[in-house]
C-alpha cells in the first residue's frame, strides 16, 4: 500500500543547541526537616527489625501515620544512598519492580525476600485483586444509604432530575 503525502511525518522544527536561559539567581529550597525526622524513625526502626525485609509500599503504610508517603519515600532513598540500610530491586513477572529494604547487617536477607515477593505476587494475582474490587464496591454501595445518598440505578449514563429540567452527564 502506498503512503498518502499528507500523511507522513515531519521532523520537529527546533533548534537542537538551543539551551533555555536557565536564572541562576534562583534561591535553592529550604531542606525539609519533616525528611530528617523521618530518616530517624526509619534508622531507629530498621535498629529494631534487624532481621527483616520489607518492600517500599510497606513502609510507606507503616510510617503512613506520621509521615506523608513521599516523606517516607524521600527519607528511605537518602538512608540508601547513606548505607545506613541496604536496598534492593527485585524483578515481579508482569506486574513490575519491588523494591526491598533491610538492615546493611542483615546477612541472610534473599530468604526473607523471596517469601516477601511470593506473598506480593499471591495479593498481585487478578483473582484475587477483582474479588478485592467488588468486595470494596459492595461495601461502599452499602454504606452510600448511611450518609444521605440512595443509589437509583446502575450503569447510567446520565441523571435527570426531578423535575426533568436538566439532564447531568456522568
Amino acid at each position: 500500500m502506498l503512503a498518502q503525502p499528507y500523511l507522513r511525518l515531519q521532523p520537529p522544527d527546533y533548534e537542537p543547541d538551543y539551551e533555555p536561559d536557565i536564572r541562576e539567581d534562583e534561591e535553592e529550597r529550604p531542606r525539609d526537616p519533616v525528611v530528617d525526622r523521618a530518616k530517624d524513625e526509619i534508622r531507629a526502626f530498621f535498629d529494631h527489625e534487624r532481621a527483616s525485609v520489607f518492600y517500599k509500599q510497606q513502609l510507606e503504610v507503616i510510617f503512613e501515620g506520621e509521615f506523608f508517603h513521599w516523606v517516607t519515600s524521600r527519607a528511605l532513598s537518602e538512608l540508601a544512598a547513606e548505607g545506613h540500610v541496604a536496598v534492593e530491586r527485585e524483578e515481579l513477572p508482569g506486574i513490575g519492580i519491588i523494591t526491598l529494604y533491610h538492615a546493611t547487617a542483615h546477612r541472610y536477607w534473599r530468604r526473607q525476600a523471596q517469601d516477601v515477593i511470593g506473598l506480593v505476587m499471591r495479593f498481585s494475582a487478578p483473582a484475587f485483586t477483582a474479588g478485592l474490587g467488588a468486595q470494596g464496591e459492595m461495601m461502599f454501595d452499602a454504606a452510600l444509604p448511611t450518609v444521605g445518598f440512595v443509589p437509583t440505578a446502575r450503569k447510567v449514563k446520565a441523571y435527570t432530575a426531578r423535575n426533568g429540567s436538566s439532564a447531568s452527564t456522568i
